[in-house]
This record gives C-alpha cells, structure tokens and sequence, in this order.
C-alpha cells in the first residue's frame, strides 16, 4: 500500500471538507450581507457586484471540494485550491500591510469572530502547502478498502487540528482584545 497516496486521499478530503464549509456559507442566502460587508472590507471596487462576487465564490470553492476529491479531476481541484487560498492570503497579506488588523477575515462566517493576522497567513500557507501535496501525489487510492479505513481517520485528524487551530486564534484575538481595554 501506498502509504503517500492514503495521505493524499486524505488531504483531498480534508480540503473537500474545508472548501465544502466555506462555499456553503458563502450560497446561503442568509449570509449574503455579511459577506458583502467581508468583501466591501477589503476594499474591493464595483460595490454592486458584491454579492455575485460572494456567489461566484461560494460556487468556485463548492466546484474545487468536490473537484479535489474526486480522483480523475484531483489535479485540477488542487490547482483551484491553491490558487483561492493564495488570493485568501494575500488579500489579508495586502490588508495587515496596510494596517487594517481589525478587519473580519470572512472565513468562518458570519458565527466566526476572528480577525486577519499573521496566524491567518500562515494557516493559508498550511492550507496551500496541503493542495500542492495534493497536486504532487495525484495518485489516489480510494477504490481500495483498506485505503479508504486509513484515510478517513487522518482525514479526521487533520479536521480537528484544523478546527482547535481556528479556535485557538479567535480565543488569543478575544484575549488581546479584552487585555487592551482592561489597560
């Protein structure tokens, strides 16, 4: 067994997972005011088209999950992954340059609390190292049994990291915030 590809498969899932999340909130009706106000932070021209840029988006990142998973079209889903990931970063790249650092990053939705930062750049990095793993190892093995019993749980593994991360950058941005105004 190909121990590189059961790694791959499950990275292919973890992003699955990752860009199936973000797409959805992105279409969710519910959600189209406050991606707007997302992308009007990030100072992005023609205001009308806010909400279809929104959409195409949600779309784009909904076609990239299921394009990553799906062994024949792997290649061209790690290709689209890295590139939204690489315009993620560097519109919040672009940002913290510019000294906007209380601006909402977008990327939990609505619920989510945190704000870009360098914790931000570097979990895109991550997520942009793990689509070009993905492009790399294009060999799946999914077709297989046992494959499928040991990437699920990595596939998991990585979730959870990648969900206690989140959690942990929204919880040091709470502390920050309540330690300036108790200062």
């Amino acid at each position: 067994m190909n121990l590189f590809a059961v790694f791959a498969d499950s990275a292919a899932v973890f992003l699955m997972t990752v860009l199936l999340i973000a797409g959805i909130h992105k279409l969710s009706p519910a959600n189209q005011n406050y991606y707007r106000g997302v992308l009007e932070g990030y100072g992005l021209p023609y205001h009308s088209q806010l909400n279809l840029a929104s959409l195409v988006l949600g779309v784009v990142e909904v076609f990239t999950a299921f394009a990553i998973l799906i062994p024949v079209s792997r290649s061209l889903g790690a290709l689209f992954a890295i590139a939204l990931f690489s315009i993620y970063l560097a519109a919040m790249a672009v940002q913290l340059i510019q000294g906007k650092r209380d601006l909402d990053c977008g990327c939990a939705g609505p619920l989510g609390s945190s704000t870009i930062s360098p914790a931000l750049l570097l979990r895109n990095a991550v997520l942009i190292g793990i689509a070009i793993y993905c492009l790399i190892e294009s060999a799946s093995l999914f077709g297989q049994l046992t494959s499928i019993a040991l990437s699920a749980p990595f596939a998991l593994l990585a979730l959870m990291v990648y969900v206690c991360s989140e959690q942990l950058i929204a919880n040091s941005q709470k502390l920050k915030l309540l330690q300036r105004r108790v200062s």
